[in-house]
Parts: structure tokens; C-alpha cells; sequence
């Protein structure tokens, strides 16, 4: 079965200075149980065009930066209808404490993301994975770990965050790209 699995320059997001055009990923949203909405405290590079972006709201960047909750260093799919999503990604000290008392739970949660891709045909970005409908997902989240080490290499304090995101029971799906403009639809739970 195909695997969309991603390597993502965390550097380049928090930076925006990409002659190489790595790969980037954010994660928008991160909605969890009791009310706990993480911020979008890390200003971020958004290497794509402004506009409607179907992983969280109408995306305006400033200077050529957005909010977003966290800077995903890894993203693995392995496609399956039920299969896993697993994320690697900085987070803010802020939202990586409020995430620490949840580790050793399961619990539903609503999350963006997009991960964006350069095609040299087009010369610009692209989306290549991302939610295929308006607004965050549902998902429930199997696994989570948060780093106890606080990191200042992009020039603010993050810390490093995993989790497995797991198909809840409302279907939904993932847009993924291999270009720009030619994108596919695939089905996320059941």
C-alpha cells in the first residue's frame, strides 16, 4: 500500500528562507476535551498563497507569516482508511504544558494541518496532505509524548511534541497532491 510519509524542515517554517524548497508542515488547530484550545502562539512562515486553505480559516499572512499551534518536523500515513496519522511537530512551552497532563490518555480532539510542498513546474507551493473538508478534523488521539527538554534553536522556546492521531467513527477525508493542481481524495475512518 502506498505511504504519504514526510520529512519536514521545521527551520524553514519558523524562518521563511528556503532556497532548497524543503517540504513544511503546521499543525492550525488543536482542539482537546474541557475546553482545551491550543493557541496559535508561533508565528510562522507560510509559503503558500493567502487565501481560504481548507485546514483552518482564511489564512492572511503578516509579513509573510501566520499563527499557527505548532511546526511539524514529520508526518507518516500509511493510507488506509483506519490507519494511524503520526505527527512530529514544535509546539510553544505554553501549549506543550497544557498538553503534558493529557499523555497517558485517549481523548478526542478536533486539529488543522498542511503540509506544503514546492512544485519547480509551477514554481510556487502547494498543499500536498490536508483535511479534505472545511475547518478541523476529528480524530482521536492514541498516543501522546512531550519532550521535558525546551529548545531555543529557532530563535523561541518550543518543545517537541508526538502524537498518533487515530480515525474516529465520522468519516472524513484527506486531500493529498503530488503536484500543483492535481490533487486525490481518500477516505479517513469509517
Amino acid at each position: 500500500m502506498p505511504q504519504f510519509s514526510r520529512s519536514l524542515n521545521a527551520h524553514v517554517a519558523f524562518a521563511g528562507n528556503n532556497a532548497r524548497h524543503d517540504p513544511v508542515g503546521y499543525i492550525t488547530t488543536f482542539q482537546a476535551p474541557g475546553g482545551i484550545s491550543l493557541a496559535p502562539d508561533i508565528r510562522a512562515a507560510w509559503m503558500e498563497e493567502a487565501g481560504r486553505h481548507p485546514s483552518s480559516v482564511d489564512i492572511r499572512p503578516t509579513g509573510g507569516k501566520v499563527p499557527v499551534v505548532g511546526v511539524m518536523t514529520m508526518l507518516l500515513w500509511d493510507t488506509g482508511v483506519t490507519d494511524s496519522i503520526f505527527v512530529q511537530c514544535m509546539m510553544s512551552t505554553a501549549n506543550a504544558a497544557r498538553l503534558g497532563p493529557m499523555q497517558d490518555v485517549s481523548y478526542p480532539v478536533r486539529f488543522g494541518f498542511c503540509v506544503s510542498e514546492y512544485d519547480p513546474s509551477a514554481k510556487k507551493y502547494y498543499s500536498s496532505m490536508q483535511p479534505g473538508q472545511p475547518g478541523p478534523m476529528g480524530a482521536t488521539i492514541a498516543s501522546l509524548a512531550v519532550s521535558d527538554e525546551v529548545s531555543r534553536e529557532i530563535g523561541m522556546n518550543v518543545v517537541a511534541v508526538e502524537f498518533e492521531a487515530k480515525p474516529n467513527a465520522t468519516p472524513k477525508s484527506l486531500m493529498l497532491a503530488t503536484a500543483h493542481g492535481r490533487t486525490i481524495v481518500k477516505k479517513w475512518g469509517v
